[in-house]
């Protein structure tokens, strides 16, 4: 009776740290799937135009306005009153910063945003906040190209969960519009990379903003 009482707390000693080592891989590696958090990136506030991005996030370049530019500004109607005025998408935050667009040709990335930590087998929603630059009256009273934003999300293993095409059209005034798209995560899904990109063709008009990039889990 004692050797099988020693055999049974052994099991349940070995089941306890198979359990524990389990539950510690896990939480390292993936937000619990009963958080509802969001992760958000509004790219900060401050009185001048923000720093730049990390060269790997964009192939624009930055501090400028010319085709392939981009700026991280609190407000967006400058260029000879070419764009609208308007401050970020984000409510209530002083001298918030938008990401301002000046377009390039179409192989150039916009933006490649990483998320690290997710969940395997899950479901995801991604969305940004995006609006046309340009103003109705200018290249030559059309308002010029729109953009056409495609967004794609890639995982750590180079498989394309989702991709998204979106046109931002010409607007009276500057108005913010949500740009959804939601995915789920294979079983080998850790990480995840959000690409941005213009399918427009370069002319007059095809500038832009965005803001509010967001990811979060949906029902589970």
């Amino acid at each position: 009776m004692l050797f099988h009482a020693e055999l049974w707390l052994l099991l349940g000693l070995i089941t306890f740290i198979f359990t524990e080592s389990s539950c510690a891989i896990r939480s390292s590696n993936c937000v619990d799937n009963r958080s509802k958090e969001a992760e958000v990136e509004t790219f900060g506030a401050g009185s001048g135009n923000g720093a730049s991005l990390a060269a790997s996030r964009t192939d624009y370049l930055y501090g400028s306005i010319g085709r392939g530019h981009y700026l991280l500004t609190n407000q967006s109607g400058i260029n000879g009153g070419n764009w609208h005025r308007s401050e970020d998408f984000t409510p209530g935050d002083v001298d918030g910063y938008m990401l301002l667009i000046d377009s390039g040709n179409k192989a150039m990335k916009i933006l490649d945003w990483p998320y690290q930590n997710l969940c395997s087998s899950t479901n995801y929603r991604f969305s940004l906040q995006a609006a046309n630059l340009v103003k109705p009256n200018r290249c030559g009273g059309s308002g010029g190209i729109a953009p056409i934003l495609r967004i794609e999300v890639v995982d750590n293993n180079g498989a394309s969960l989702r991709t998204k095409v979106q046109r931002l059209t010409v607007q009276e005034e500057l108005s913010w519009q949500e740009i959804p798209l939601e995915f789920v995560t294979t079983a080998n899904t850790s990480s995840i990379s959000v690409h941005l990109s213009n399918d427009a063709r370069l002319g007059c008009g095809g500038d832009f903003v965005i803001d509010e990039l967001r990811l979060e889990k949906t029902h589970q």
